[in-house]
Order: structure tokens, then C-alpha cells, then sequence
């Protein structure tokens, strides 16, 4: 695998998720890193005054970092917000520019966990689950009519959609929008 480690979404993830060996082999020789994380805000990621001395060299054309399986999957699951935010981004660009980056990072980060937790493991149904979400700041998964829609959702993108647009107003109304809404709303948690 191929890893952008400089990307400063992916950076904190990375070395969070390493053993303290890979953590001072890949960190070696650096006293301070700072980086801008996803919400704008800058994070200090190492700060050593006095590093390690540094691991010696693997030899040529040796792994230099090797990730185990749960490693991978951080990484992997690290993306998938990524990859939401990014395709949210598309779908309802306007809305989401009124909304601070901090606020609409956690907020869908929230919704991605209910989506996957609700076995929605596609990125057009987490879309359209958390669409509704923003649209109502979270409310309207605490609806009756969306409990049961959401006991056995659709498998298909189109009957999902579907789906979706077809619920009541009662649903679509249970909260304000979120770039509408008081900071800090939380999905499923009234504001």
C-alpha cells in the first residue's frame, strides 16, 4: 500500500496507531511536528526535545513500515470520513459552506458511525442517511418512521433514495438544519 503519511487527515491516524517502535523509527530525528488536522485546528503530533537517536537504515529495497491488520483498518476507517465529507461536499455544497469545519466534521463523523452501525457500509447510502441527517441536525433519526424504515433499510441505492425522500414531513421538519441550527448539535440528540 501506497501511503500519503504527509496528509495531514491521515497524519494523526498514522501515528496514533503505531507501536512505539514504528512510532520512533518513523518519527526519528524529528524534535517538533505540528500539522493543521481536518477541523483547521493546528495539532501537535510530536514534540521531543530530545528524540531517540535514530534506528538504523533497513536495508535497500526493505519495508520500511509495516502495518498489521488493525493498523490497515484504522486507516481504512479514517478514509471513509474523508470520502463522506468530500462526496457531501458535492451533493449540497452551499449548505455545508455555513457550517464551521470543526462542527461539520464531528457532526458527520457521528452520522457515519450510526450509518455503518445500521449496516449501511456504502458511501451512496451513508450519503443520503446523513443528508437527512444535516437537513434536520440529527432529529430526525430519533423518528419513529425512521427507526422503522431504518430496521431493515434497502440494499439498493435507488430504493434507499427512495426511501428516504418518501418520509414524512414529520421526519423531514424534526429539527432545523444544522448550518440553521445552534453549534454543536449532535445527530440523534436534540440541540
Amino acid at each position: 500500500m501506497l501511503l500519503r503519511w504527509y496528509d495531514t487527515r491521515i497524519l494523526p491516524i498514522l501515528l496514533g496507531c503505531l507501536t512505539p517502535v514504528q512510532h520512533a523509527a518513523f518519527a526519528a530525528g524529528t524534535l517538533r511536528w505540528d500539522a493543521v488536522d481536518r477541523t483547521g485546528a493546528v495539532v501537535t503530533l510530536v514534540d521531543d526535545p530530545a528524540p531517540p537517536a535514530q534506528p538504523e537504515a533497513p536495508r535497500f529495497g526493505a519495508r520500511q513500515l509495516t502495518l498489521d491488520d488493525r493498523q490497515y483498518a484504522l486507516l481504512v476507517d479514517a478514509s471513509a470520513l474523508d470520502g463522506l465529507l468530500r462526496q457531501l461536499q458535492r451533493v449540497i455544497p452551499d449548505e455545508l459552506k455555513r457550517v464551521p469545519q470543526k462542527q461539520l466534521t464531528a457532526f458527520v463523523s457521528h452520522c457515519l458511525e450510526l450509518a455503518l452501525a445500521a449496516g449501511l457500509d456504502d458511501l451512496d447510502r451513508q450519503t443520503q442517511f446523513t443528508v437527512l441527517g444535516l437537513y434536520t441536525s440529527g432529529r430526525a433519526y430519533d423518528q419513529p418512521e425512521f427507526k422503522r424504515f431504518m430496521a431493515k433499510p434497502p440494499e439498493s441505492l435507488d430504493d434507499f433514495y427512495n426511501g428516504i425522500q418518501a418520509l414524512s414531513d414529520d421526519v423531514w421538519n424534526a429539527g432545523p438544519p444544522l448550518w440553521q441550527s445552534t453549534p454543536a448539535a449532535t445527530p440523534g440528540k436534540p440541540t
